[in-house]
């Protein structure tokens, strides 16, 4: 199984929704995360193994409502979580699914839908 290159406590960046109005034009959101360690992860809920959670350490700057299966990625452009969702008793600490735990299935599944 991989592991994500974005240590705990390191920075992460996580893309947001982009809106569009008429004086706007499209521009991708980001915001900074950094991981948190399993053991605080589990203060806020139960979390399965393929999952892990993230803190801004900026005020106001994590996803919310819209960002779901957004991109988690680290200073070198990998991709390792994808936003989940985020407990309502604890807005700035998104939950993330952890890509390189599924791996394999992800593997798997991409084979039989695009190879056959």
């Amino acid at each position: 199984m991989l592991m994500p290159s974005c240590a705990v406590f390191t920075s992460c960046c996580v893309e947001r929704e982009s809106r569009v109005t008429k004086t706007e034009s499209l521009v991708l959101k980001t915001a900074t995360q950094r991981l948190l360690p399993p053991w605080l992860c589990a203060r806020y809920g139960y979390l399965s193994a393929g999952m892990m959670c993230a803190r801004s350490p900026y005020p106001n700057e994590s996803p919310s409502s819209g960002d779901s299966g957004s991109a988690l990625i680290t200073d070198d452009f990998q991709q390792i979580g994808l936003v989940s969702f985020i407990f309502s008793d604890y807005p700035n600490t998104p939950i993330y699914t952890n890509v390189s735990y599924y791996y394999d299935w992800i593997t798997r599944k991409s084979l039989i839908l695009y190879c056959g």
